[in-house]
Order: structure tokens, then C-alpha cells, then sequence
């Protein structure tokens, strides 16, 4: 069965046309959140990349299918959401998914844990998982903390 290599949210990244490598920029371990009711007008969009790696064993066949699902649980019950699926095998050793997922805004505070998961399809096989967990921190705005006493 093939193994989780790493997954990895942030705002950017790109990868060398030459060497296959890949940068990412701007991690995303906290994401400050402010309370208000939900306007289209106000809200401020936020792209994140999904960055996930997998490596083939030398007991997989490079033929072999999988499907993959690119999911995000949220806060505050653990609601998942799959923002991205599909079929996929390893032509090489290594294979990366890139998503770029975009959020209106977040159901903060809590935890928005990013998924992505692989199974082998037909054999009725179960799913193998990584997460990347991203802290909504909720933020108060000075005046409002200065009203309630928190500032």
C-alpha cells in the first residue's frame, strides 16, 4: 500500500520546471478569524493550497488505480466536506497533489483540519489518510475588546 509522505497547507507555492521541486510560501498553521454574520460584501476570500505527497511501494503495481478525495473537516462538529475527488496511479515513485481551495470565510474559532486520502480501487480497500490541522483563532477587533473589558 502506498505511504503518506506529507501533506501541507499554505497561501502559495511553485515548483522548478527543471528539477521538480517544489516551494511552498506562507504556511498556514493559525488563521485569525473575526465573528460577524455572514455578508458577501464584507467577506474577504482566502485561497488555500493543498499540498499532499504519496510514495509507491515496491510492492505496488505503478498500473494499479486509486481515488483520492481532498476533504476538509470543520469546526465547531467536525462536518466534513470533500472539495475534490478523482482517480489517479503512480507513473512515478512519488506522486503530488496540488489543490487550491478557496473559503469565503471560515466557521471559526476551532480547528479546520485538511485531508487528503487515497484508497486502491476494486478491492473494496480502505481509506489511508493524512491531515494537516490549521488553527481558526478567533480575532476581537481592539475596539470591541476595549468595550467588553478584554483589551
Amino acid at each position: 500500500m502506498p505511504k503518506p509522505v506529507y501533506i501541507v497547507c499554505s497561501l502559495s507555492g511553485a515548483e522548478d520546471k527543471a528539477t521538480g521541486l517544489v516551494s511552498l510560501y506562507h504556511v498556514l498553521e493559525t488563521i485569525l478569524v473575526v465573528r460577524q454574520p455572514p455578508d458577501p460584501k464584507h467577506d474577504l476570500p482566502t485561497t488555500i493550497r493543498t499540498t499532499a505527497v504519496w510514495m509507491r511501494t515496491e510492492d505496488d503495481d505503478p498500473s494499479d488505480e486509486y481515488e483520492f478525495q481532498i476533504v476538509f473537516r470543520q469546526p465547531p462538529d467536525g462536518t466534513e466536506q470533500i472539495l475534490k475527488a478523482g482517480q489517479f496511479s503512480f507513473g512515478k515513485p512519488i506522486f503530488r497533489f496540488v489543490a487550491d481551495i478557496t473559503f469565503a470565510n471560515f466557521p471559526g474559532p476551532g480547528v479546520l483540519t485538511a485531508i487528503h486520502r487515497i484508497r486502491k480501487i476494486g478491492e473494496g480497500s480502505e481509506w489511508i489518510s493524512q491531515e494537516f490541522p490549521i488553527l481558526l483563532q478567533e480575532h476581537i477587533p481592539i475596539s470591541e475588546a476595549a468595550e467588553s473589558g478584554q483589551a
